[in-house]
């Protein structure tokens, strides 16, 4: 039942399962873990609107083409978040940035293992992004960052 600073976390991709792009909301909690996961849940479904954006850290960018005709993209596939060691690993810059900004009178940081709920959201054809609650992963739960 103590504060602790949770996330909500979301990846945007489109239809070929491209991500390009995260953004991540911060909110101080109290509370039981399962409190905490439905307060999550509930603002991964309007939330994202106002969350910051982040790009895909260069470490995970995608090479497309081969020889001289390689590029490197800011880019990254849905499936590469099933190879990571945690499932948010994708978002540990985004968080430490997050967790930069706080004021310094909160005394508060982002936990090594914090209460996440991590959305995809679908980009249309037409360029309308959606939360996408079916057929994509859903994590929510506590994971290990190395912040």
């Amino acid at each position: 039942m103590s504060r602790e600073v949770v996330l909500n976390l979301w990846y945007v991709l489109d239809e070929e399962g491209i991500i390009y792009s995260l953004r991540t909301k911060a909110y101080v909690m109290e509370g039981s873990d399962e409190e905490k996961l439905a307060f999550l849940q509930e603002r991964a479904r309007l939330d994202y609107l106002i969350a910051e954006p982040f790009e895909i850290p260069k470490r995970f960018h995608l090479t497309i083409g081969v020889g001289q005709n390689a590029k490197r993209m800011p880019v990254v596939h849905v499936t590469m978040l099933e190879r990571l060691d945690s499932p948010i690993a994708l978002f540990e810059e985004a968080i430490k940035t997050i967790e930069s900004r706080f004021p310094a009178q909160s005394n508060l940081s982002v936990p090594q293992d914090p209460l996440v709920c991590a959305t995809p959201l679908m980009q249309n054809k037409f360029g309308i992004i959606q939360p996408k609650f079916s057929g994509q992963i859903i994590y929510l739960m506590r994971y290990s960052v190395k912040l």
